[in-house]
């Protein structure tokens, strides 16, 4: 991999396809979730929940070496796969990512976040968790990603929780981009000093 060539979606992908697609996003949702991660500025910081095996991590990792970025993920590889396997692959392709293995709600991070990509325990209570704790570490300008948000609504639906707890965090943010299943809103200026708090309000 050329670092000095400018990145494109042809190679991300095909550097991807390297990994299982067992539980990942589709391709055209991979490449949504790339069209706006590759518009950050040098240095950004990418947070992805739920690695599982890797695939869209390979795309982030890809942007982080081509671009100058940062990027993690968190997962405690309850669903599939293992660590050590997911690291020896990023390794051996020569990916830069930093693998924080754990549950989402307990690892520790502080730091800000360009372009969070929310894609760990789909059911309300992690959903709910996740929501509530990551993205007040969004940026403004910053980019959250929600997969299985379903359009229509179905509260009947086990990933309903998605939809619910995505639009009452942000959903006075941007929507900018949405494919299949995935939804891709941006923290806009105006809501610079919101604080987001959702203890004690219930579901």
């Amino acid at each position: 991999m050329d670092v000095n060539k400018k990145p494109t979606w042809s190679e991300a992908i095909k550097i991807a396809r390297n990994f299982s697609d067992h539980y990942s996003l589709t391709e055209p949702q991979q490449k949504l979730i790339y069209k706006y991660a590759s518009r950050l500025p040098k240095g950004s910081t990418i947070m992805e929940l739920g690695v599982c095996n890797g695939k869209t991590s390979a795309i982030l990792a890809y942007l982080a070496k081509q671009n100058g970025y940062r990027a993690y993920g968190v997962d405690d590889f309850s669903l599939e796969w293992n660590p050590i396997a997911f690291k020896e692959k990023m390794t051996s392709l020569d990916l830069p990512f930093e693998l924080i293995v754990g549950k989402t709600n307990e690892v520790l991070w502080e730091e800000p976040i360009d372009f969070l990509l929310i894609d760990a325990g789909h059911d309300p209570a992690n959903i709910y968790r996740d929501t509530n704790r990551w993205i007040p570490f969004v940026k403004v300008g910053g980019y959250v990603a929600f997969h299985d948000y379903e359009d229509p609504y179905d509260i009947e639906s086990p990933h309903w929780g998605v939809r619910y707890f995505a639009d009452k965090t942000t959903g006075a943010w941007d929507n900018i981009g949405s494919c299949d299943k995935l939804k891709i809103r941006q923290q806009p200026q105006k809501l610079n000093n919101f604080v987001f708090n959702l203890k004690g309000k219930g579901w």
